[in-house]
């Protein structure tokens, strides 16, 4: 099924990319008409990352070629045009500056080559180019919003997500636990709950206990500086470049909230799961000594709710077998801090999102052998207790 989608949304993306290629906007002076295609492109790899993009625009130029709208030499300067566009994204990690930069920066870099193939001046077709740059430049933004609106309705449609727990604790706790969940869902800060879903079962399988991840903490000024530490984080603990960009590029296409999360390959970015919007939630999980964790959580000068229920979190999927690294920011739109966790630790970056963003997610990224029902199954129901204290890593 998710291949099928993938294939699928590729081939109506390169359809959408050649007949756009045909349409020109007409300028407030002659001659400075511009192609709808060049922020359609823009959009393209800023919602769907760059390997679908480049996947798709390969197919464009293909179809162009056979229907003879495109000689070889407008071929290459489309492919010029498409590796500027993917690599500034990708060195902007699809920050709102990057996406609308990209369109006349590689606008600029595809008529320098040209230029320097036909052995002309430069200077000259980049000013021609200008007002067709400033036009893309203002269109990108609201054709990015309108793609990412289409590629998250065509995944799920529902209400608002508001917040959710997972706790195991034993019988005399759980009414303070449940009405604890209940006053959370009337007062959290992304708004009060209309609907709240309870389940309470016995964890009849045996308890594995893994160690608490070690926490690191990295500062940094705004969101393009902490997606720039992210993206390291990610390569580092062995995402590759094209995933880690696919994974920015996901979470900042989202148009609300997920549920759970996204399961993607460290190699190629492709997505594993056909969850859509819902993902894969992650449950049966708690910390093993609440008592020692809040000490710990103290002493760490980090004991807040969101540090508190991620970093379980992240350290249960950090032991997975087949899971490389976790990319994630909040759907809280006072909390801007995301983090970046593996097996290496847990590494926490302030500014991953703009303040005011309700809108997170995180995405795990799988080795591409792994076994998707099995990396599942114990995500949602492999019952596990995270050791604080001396047994961190």
């Amino acid at each position: 099924m998710k291949r099928t989608r993938w294939l699928t949304e590729t081939a109506l993306l390169a359809a959408f990319i050649t007949i756009s290629g045909a349409i020109k906007i007409p300028g407030i002076v002659p001659g400075t008409e511009f192609q709808l295609s060049a922020p359609l492109a823009v959009a393209v790899c800023a919602v769907f990352g760059f390997t679908q993009y480049m996947t798709a625009g390969i197919l464009s130029s293909v179809a162009g070629s056979v229907l003879g709208t495109q000689n070889v030499m407008q071929v290459g300067i489309a492919l010029i045009f498409r590796l500027a566009v993917g690599g500034l994204l990708m060195l902007f990690r699809n920050c709102w500056p990057g996406v609308l930069a990209a369109g006349p920066a590689a606008s600029a870099a595809a008529r320098i080559v040209l230029a320097a193939i036909l052995g002309l001046p430069a200077l000259p077709l980049i000013m021609a180019a200008l007002p067709g740059m400033v036009y893309t430049a203002v269109t990108v933004w609201p054709l990015t919003l309108l793609l990412r609106k289409v590629k998250s309705q065509a995944h799920e449609h529902g209400g608002k997500h508001i917040s959710g727990a997972e706790r195991i604790v034993n019988m005399d706790n759980v009414t303070t636990v449940v009405n604890s969940m209940i006053e959370r869902a009337f007062k959290h800060s992304r708004g009060q709950a209309d609907f709240i879903q309870i389940k309470l079962e016995t964890v009849a399988d045996d308890i594995e206990y893994v160690p608490l991840l070690a926490v690191r903490n990295v500062n940094c000024d705004d969101v393009f500086a902490g997606r720039e530490i992210a993206y390291a984080e990610l390569v580092a603990a062995g995402v590759s470049p094209v995933a880690a960009q696919r994974g920015f590029a996901e979470l900042s296409g989202l148009t609300g909230s997920m549920r759970g999360a996204m399961l993607l390959c460290c190699l190629t970015g492709l997505r594993l799961d056909d969850q859509g919007q819902r993902g894969i939630r992650v449950a049966n999980m708690d910390i093993a000594d609440e008592q020692v964790y809040d000490t710990w959580l103290t002493a760490q000068q980090i004991n807040n709710t969101h540090v508190r229920e991620a970093l379980v979190l992240a350290s249960k999927v950090a032991w997975s077998e087949y899971i490389i690294a976790e990319l994630c920011w909040s759907d809280d739109p006072e909390y801007t801090t995301g983090y970046v966790s593996s097996k290496h630790g847990y590494v926490r970056i302030s500014n991953l999102k703009e303040a005011g963003n309700e809108i997170g997610g995180r995405i795990f990224f799988l080795t591409p052998d792994c076994d998707v029902t099995a990396v599942s199954n114990y995500l949602q129901d492999h019952p596990v207790l995270v050791a604080a204290g001396k047994k961190e890593i």
